[in-house]
């Protein structure tokens, strides 16, 4: 039967208490643990993860290429239909035809609701621009803590992730 990850972390762990508990130096524990049964599961369970994962990810690069080809396919169908609607409307409107009724649909001209077009943006007012918020500069707040400076509200930290090579 095979033991789940966890499973095998718990037995790990379970060997690696037991030996501390036998007052070994460290490199004897270090040793005994390398080539033990749970170490060899933990590795072949490892490898089992790592294989799955890459099996999963194979088809990652087709389909994020599919993606884009149907979004730019979706883009060109979009143009395609705004301008043959552009070509219709600037047809009715040359002839002032206002509306033509299909059996399936109603084709018409109407007023859109009112936009602002502005001509000279620095003849608006202040009180109609918005200022951002300010945000916060963390590749400057990191070099300046990296340099020693202690900041009230931050600290540096160093994570781990896992890498396969």
């Amino acid at each position: 039967m095979s033991l789940t990850l966890y499973e095998l972390k718990g037995q790990w762990l379970a060997l690696a208490e037991k030996l501390s508990d036998m007052d070994l130096d460290a490199d004897t524990i270090a040793d005994t643990i390398e080539g033990s049964d749970e170490q060899l599961a933990l590795e072949e369970k490892v490898q089992g993860y790592e294989l799955v994962a890459r099996t999963m990810e194979a088809p990652r690069q087709a389909i994020q290429a599919e993606i884009k080809r149907l979004q730019t396919l979706d883009k060109a169908i979009s143009a395609r239909t705004d301008a043959l609607r552009k070509r219709v409307q600037d047809t009715m409107t040359e002839l002032g035809i206002q509306k033509i009724a299909c059996p399936l649909f109603e084709v018409r001209i109407q007023k859109n609701p009112p936009a602002v077009e502005v001509f000279d943006e620095q003849m608006i007012p202040s009180m109609f621009w918005r200022t951002p918020d300010p945000v916060l500069d963390k590749a400057l707040l990191k070099e300046h803590m990296k340099a020693g400076e202690e900041i009230p509200g931050a600290r540096l930290i160093q994570g781990e992730s896992l890498r396969v090579k």
